[in-house]
């Protein structure tokens, strides 16, 4: 039974559990550290850029703009640019996997920058990627290529000649507000004109006036019939009272309200003032409409005019084009697999005592014969789904070969470990494969130095390897590193034999 007391005060035990537990937590952490800061490792992408532009007029200036676009790129945060002379150097530091794209700007860059207004074609810059070496990585750099480029045709646009259009239409826009200033004066006007309160008030002045007449009518009639001569002269005044109200209430309010009406319709008439602010705001609004039309290439009235952003364009050739998704996920896949199919054959593999009766390469074959052709059917069943993703007879032979060797080279590493420490070697084995998981990343080749460690890490080279057969890349580094890593541990694991042998047998001489 297990009990705690027994697990620690066994040392070995106790470390056995401890790698148990953090192994897992070594990979997890591992792999979110590299896959979780992609967007900080992809700052340090390496982006070839060669410029053979020899120079020319543009805007009535003797200019090299292949030059300028250089300093732009050098001058952005979002990568590193590295600058070629030749461009075959630097396409094949893309097939290398230095640099994750490459640009060539052409030799005529700037004389067709200056035919641009007479001919309206874009120039094309050729950008080279590799989008089966690191799916991410090239669809990022080409993002921010495009980025740099809208931001270099901008510069490149507004110029001299430009500069000017900019002017006219601040000084279009100055004019409009104007415009608009003048129009919202008359429309007050119009509305101090026809004052509603007022005609309200003339509207009841008006019924009381004509209420009153009526009445004073009837009492004068009625005084008149009655001979009251006191009472007709007293109506007499009141009614001439009412009319003078009247005149001066009714009749003026109604002359002032005809004059505001007629002012209105002056400045509501088709040539007043404010027909006419409004059709200069619309003729303005139409004539800036058409110089940002003209400017951004939407003018149809000028065919030869391309739009801002296309000044200057990339010819985007993808040397590895990813034709499947299953293609870019195979390599690491099997990085995974071999990774686990050596962990689980190094478990089961006993700790062997040397042979003092065969050879120790012998005793090594002995066991090798078995674990080989095991892993060769495991390697076999996992590279074959290789067909699934439109990959070739020939390349998932190599495939094969590939995976191989380097499973019977990992499962050499933890060999000789457990041979060596037992069950904590073969945790610390596992540790090892851990970390090469983890350096197989691809992003990871954005540094330097993690690129170095990556060519010299056997799985890594695997990656590297399957990748490169996948999308017709170098093959011959991973290769021989994955050759040298198994002769390398084979020769350890039967060197092992070999001092045990050399122990056991000066022991016995002693004795």
């Amino acid at each position: 039974m297990l009990k705690w007391h027994d697990v620690l005060e066994d040392r070995r035990q106790l470390i056995t559990w401890l790698c148990a537990i953090c192994i897992p937590v070594c990979l997890l952490i591992g792999m979110i550290g590299v896959v979780g800061h992609r967007t900080e490792q992809a700052k340090q992408l390496r982006v070839a850029v060669v410029n053979l532009d020899q120079g020319g007029q543009y805007q009535g200036k003797q200019r090299q703009v292949g030059q300028e676009v250089v300093a732009t790129l050098k001058r952005t945060q979002q990568f590193k640019t590295i600058t070629f002379k030749d461009a075959k150097q630097a396409r094949q530091a893309l097939k290398d996997g230095r640099v994750v794209s490459t640009v060539i700007i052409p030799k005529q860059l700037t004389q067709q920058l200056g035919q641009f207004q007479q001919n309206g074609q874009a120039t094309a810059i050729t950008r080279l990627v590799a989008s089966g070496r690191n799916q991410f990585a090239a669809k990022y750099i080409q993002e921010k290529l495009n980025q740099v480029l809208a931001q270099e045709n901008t510069m490149l646009m507004v110029g001299a000649e430009n500069n000017t259009i900019f002017k006219n239409i601040a000084s279009q826009s100055d004019k409009l507000a104007q415009q608009s200033n003048d129009l919202q004066v008359n429309l007050q006007a119009i509305g101090n004109g026809i004052d509603s309160q007022t005609l309200g008030d003339l509207q009841d002045t008006a019924g009381d006036v004509a209420t009153k007449l009526a009445n004073y009518s009837a009492q004068l009639n009625d005084a008149i019939n009655a001979g009251d001569s006191a009472k007709t002269q007293a109506m007499a005044v009141a009614i001439n009272n009412l009319s003078y109200t009247m005149q001066s209430s009714v009749v003026g309010g109604i002359s002032n309200a005809n004059a505001n009406l007629a002012q209105t319709k002056a400045l509501s008439d088709h040539n007043g003032s404010i027909q006419s602010s409004a059709r200069a705001i619309q003729s303005q609004q139409a004539d800036i409409a058409d110089k940002l039309k003209t400017l951004f290439g939407d003018n149809d009235a000028n065919k030869n005019t391309s739009p801002l952003t296309q000044l200057m364009v990339f010819k985007t050739d993808d040397t590895q084009l990813v034709q499947q998704d299953g293609q870019v996920f195979l390599p690491y896949l099997l990085v995974i697999g071999v990774a686990l199919l050596a962990a689980l054959i190094g478990l089961l593999l006993p700790n062997m005592e040397a042979n003092q009766d065969i050879l120790a390469l012998e005793q090594w074959w002995r066991i090798f014969r078995i674990t080989g052709v095991l892993s060769t059917v495991a390697v076999i069943l996992m590279s074959s789904t290789a067909v699934i993703w439109r990959i070739s007879v020939g390349n998932i032979v190599i495939i094969i070969g590939a995976s191989l060797l380097t499973s019977w080279a990992m499962i050499a590493l933890v060999w000789f470990l457990k041979q060596c420490l037992g069950l904590v070697g073969w945790w610390a084995s596992v540790l090892l494969l851990v970390i090469q998981i983890i350096f197989a990343q691809p992003i990871l080749a954005a540094n330097s130095v993690t690129t170095l460690m990556r060519q010299l890490l056997p799985l890594s080279a695997l990656h590297d390897t399957l990748q490169g057969v996948i999308f017709a890349g170098d093959i011959q580094q991973g290769i021989v590193t994955i050759v040298i890593w198994f002769m390398a541990l084979t020769i350890f694991v039967v060197g092992y034999y070999r001092v045990k042998q050399r122990r056991h047998f000066k022991a016995a001489i002693e004795q």
